[in-house]
């Protein structure tokens, strides 16, 4: 995958997603370089454009979009279908979007899939922290 082109193809669906006027303004190294990070963090354009078209932005600047979009490469995208994309599509389509989601789904719960090794790391950490707080506990202390 491009970063360059995938960055490309995110500035242009951001600035779609915002209020006109926002949208004018937006532009720049700056916004390229949330969009490039935003792709290898592993969004697509239509994550990145729901969230975006989700946000209120009155009263926002550009800088409110570029932090907001600096953050927002620290979350995880959401594998649910938007209400807008859902609504607004045909009724011959809403049957692909539903299955497009249950494959996001299924692709989700594969042995190999980041949210499930994500999943494990987590559980690997917790049950050391408790160990290490176990053995680290003075004979005299009483169980908690």
């Amino acid at each position: 995958m491009d970063v360059e082109l995938d960055g490309a193809g995110f500035v242009t669906a951001v600035r779609a997603a915002l209020p006109f006027e926002l949208a004018r303004q937006s532009g720049g190294r700056a916004l390229e370089r949330r969009c490039a990070a935003l792709a290898s963090a592993g969004w697509t354009v239509t994550q990145v454009a729901d969230a975006v078209g989700g946000r209120r932005w009155d009263g926002a600047g550009v800088g409110a979009v570029i932090a907001w979009l600096a953050e927002l490469q620290f979350e995880r995208p959401s594998t649910s279908i938007s209400m807008h994309r859902q609504m607004s599509a045909p009724p011959g389509q809403r049957a692909n979007l539903v299955e497009e989601y249950r494959l996001a789904l299924t692709s989700a719960a594969q042995p190999d899939s980041p949210g499930r090794r994500e999943a494990l790391q987590l559980a690997a950490a917790v049950a050391a922290r408790a160990r290490e707080r176990r053995l680290s506990r003075a004979p005299s202390d009483p169980p908690r």
